[in-house]
């Protein structure tokens, strides 16, 4: 039997049902998934309400964006860490989600390798940007 309690608690929030289902069986292993929002409202409510240790999520998402969101998160829960998960890559959209207080950005198509590392790193206080963005450090 598994212990949660010892893993660290995670928040996804993408307004793919595909992509949330595809992203809880990537890190179900070594986290535990305690909620999922569809947008960016939703995220800001179920942050609030189940407190997690680090969040996921989509920088583009109906009724706040996830930059918005996690600048309104950042005031309730001061130490939940933040990892974007996006399938843009403009180096401006990465350099203000890292501004908003995000400790890492990670590509869609990159996240089979790159999202359980960021999510690591995130938790230890380290920042990650997947390698294929061009992104100045």
């Amino acid at each position: 039997m598994t212990d949660y309690s010892l893993k660290p608690r995670l928040l996804l929030a993408d307004d793919h049902e595909d992509v949330l289902t595809w992203v809880e069986t990537l890190l179900e292993d070594e986290f535990c998934i305690v909620g999922t929002a569809h947008d960016g409202e939703g995220l800001i409510e179920a942050a609030a309400l189940l407190r997690p240790d680090l969040i996921i999520a989509d920088v583009v998402m109906p009724r706040m964006n996830g930059i918005s969101s996690v600048r309104a998160i950042r005031d309730l829960l001061p130490a939940c860490r933040f990892v974007f998960l996006s399938m843009h890559n403009e180096p401006d959209l990465v350099r203000e989600a890292l501004a908003a207080g995000a400790s890492g950005f990670v590509l869609k198509v990159a996240a089979d390798t790159d999202l359980p590392q960021a999510a690591r790193d995130a938790l230890a206080g380290r920042r990650f940007v997947s390698a294929l963005i061009h992104y100045p450090d």
